[in-house]
């Protein structure tokens, strides 16, 4: 099954996944732009709902800006009230537009979403179901919670060959040309070596409880916790998957009152572990506990800056502090 459809399975309120057949699913988030939003609050209040039935609703006033009339304004006035009467949390005028801050701010993988605004989709980038829509539409969703559509065939689209390095007119006349631009920013030598020290986190040190999950892969990592336990991390990462997880507040009051609890390890790696697990007893995503980081043979970390052949790297920069 794929993503799309997992996530649907876990939304579905009537019908089948089946490609063409309508279904209804249930929706997380909507949201709505000045320049669609007045005509589906309109149609919101006429239904009658006290407080809306998603997770998060979103009013953004991002299109209608000129105020060279009374009208945008009204609309404006109009949808903030209808907002704050239903529990729609308002975007002021100047906050930026609708998709991105969606994007920044709410997207959360496994979502849905509907919106009354042709960019919604952008959330997909999230791994959320993201669909535009019609007012009537979101506003049905706001109201009910529930979207219903045509369930979609999903593509897959594998990208073979190499990308073009240039671009042409219909004569031929080169229009431009692309040259990837490569700047070193740690050496080979000092890139080994911290590959060996966060080795060593998860074998010997402050993520060492990575292995009571059960795995035994061939990984790096590193813990991370901010003043008062706001923050807590961990990064892990292994031969072919790099990933991380935060665990905090959008507050910085919202922490845990004790490093027992709010220190990265405590926090934020027992939720990367778990999600690592799931990937590795997943066969289907092609990644193996078997698989090794390739040091170069005698490789020595605290040696000086130079290869088993005999080589001497210049260390310069960031580079000091490896050596």
């Amino acid at each position: 099954m794929n993503l799309a459809y997992k996530i649907l399975s876990t939304k579905l309120k009537s019908g089948e996944l089946v490609a063409g057949q309508q279904i209804g699913i249930q929706i997380d988030q909507t949201l709505t732009q000045d320049s669609t939003g007045t005509m589906a609050y309109l149609q919101l209040e006429a239904m009658g709902i006290e407080h809306v039935a998603v997770e998060k609703a979103v009013a953004y006033i991002d299109h209608n800006m000129l105020q060279t009339g009374f009208e945008n304004m009204d609309d404006h006035e109009f949808i903030r009230s209808v907002a704050k009467k239903h529990g729609i949390t308002f975007s002021k005028p100047g906050n930026g537009v609708c998709h991105q801050l969606q994007l920044e701010n709410f997207a959360k993988p496994g979502k849905t979403l509907v919106g009354s605004d042709s960019h919604t989709p952008t959330c997909g980038a999230m791994g959320m179901i993201a669909i535009g829509a019609g007012g009537l539409d979101v506003a049905v969703a706001m109201a009910t919670g529930t979207y219903y559509l045509q369930c979609p065939s999903v593509v897959r689209v594998n990208l073979v060959g190499k990308k073009a390095k240039c671009i042409e007119d219909s004569d031929g006349n080169v229009l431009s040309t692309f040259a990837p631009q490569m700047e070193e920013v740690i050496s080979v030598s000092s890139a080994y070596k911290m590959l060996v020290m966060l080795r060593s986190v998860i074998n010997e040190g402050t993520g060492g409880r990575v292995r009571r999950y059960g795995i035994t892969a061939d990984m790096g990592g590193k813990t991370g916790t901010t003043n008062d336990n706001s923050d807590s991390w961990f990064m892990g990462f292994t031969p072919s998957l790099v990933s991380g997880c935060w665990v905090g507040g959008d507050e910085r009051d919202i922490h845990f009152g004790t490093m027992t609890y709010g220190q990265g390890a405590a926090a934020a790696l027992p939720i990367w572990a778990t999600y690592m697990k799931k990937v590795y007893d997943d066969p289907t995503l092609g990644y193996s506990q078997t698989e090794t980081f390739k040091l170069p043979e005698g490789f020595d970390p605290c040696a000086g800056s130079e290869t088993p052949d005999g080589e001497v790297f210049e260390e310069t920069g960031l580079d000091d502090l490896f050596n």
